[in-house]
């Protein structure tokens, strides 16, 4: 199995990514940086900013992720806020603030971006759903507790690991053939 950095030390982060990577014959260490979030118009910016940074500190081949939640109702914020957004508000709270929209589609979205040495690549995945009312709701952590897919016509919160692969797996597979494409083989 081939190994490839990535700028995280999220247990998680790298079990799911792992999961996904595996049906390329890859998979990810951790790495460990300190990276400076930009502030920018897209999340394919931030995504190749931050993978400029974990490679200078690691020197080797490294990829970053980057998702953000956006919300038609609200022209697409919290975007590339999604993090800021919900350190700063409670799931009630946003619930309550979509509370009296007629239009509650909204769409996730992650980008990954791998940066070898050489080059820089980006590869997108995006999902487009729903916020629930809060009467259908669940526990999770931030848009988790609310967001219905339109792919699986669940929350993500009560979605499997399988089905999230739905839902950010498009990304990874790209990367995956990107990686058995290049010369990191």
């Amino acid at each position: 199995m081939k190994q490839i950095h990535f700028a995280t030390t999220n247990e998680y982060k790298i079990k799911f990514a792992n999961n996904l990577l595996r049906t390329h014959d890859w998979e990810c260490v951790p790495g460990k940086v300190n990276l400076i979030e930009p502030q920018s118009m897209t999340q394919e910016e931030i995504s190749q900013y931050k993978v400029l940074q974990a490679y200078e500190q690691l020197k080797v081949p490294v990829i970053t992720m980057d998702s953000g939640f956006f919300i038609s109702a609200l022209k697409g914020f919290p975007g590339i806020y999604t993090a800021d957004f919900f350190k700063s508000l409670n799931n009630d709270q946003i619930l309550q603030l979509m509370e009296k929209e007629s239009d509650r589609s909204a769409y996730i979205q992650q980008t990954l971006s791998i940066n070898n040495g050489e080059e820089i690549k980006s590869f997108t995945s995006k999902s487009e759903g729903v916020i629930v009312q809060s009467t259908e709701a669940g526990e999770g952590y931030a848009f988790d507790a609310f967001f219905k897919p339109n792919i699986t016509g669940k929350i993500m919160a009560k979605m499997t690991e399988g089905e999230k692969s739905l839902i950010w797996g498009e990304a990874w597979n790209k990367l995956g053939d990107f990686l058995n494409s290049s010369s990191l083989q």
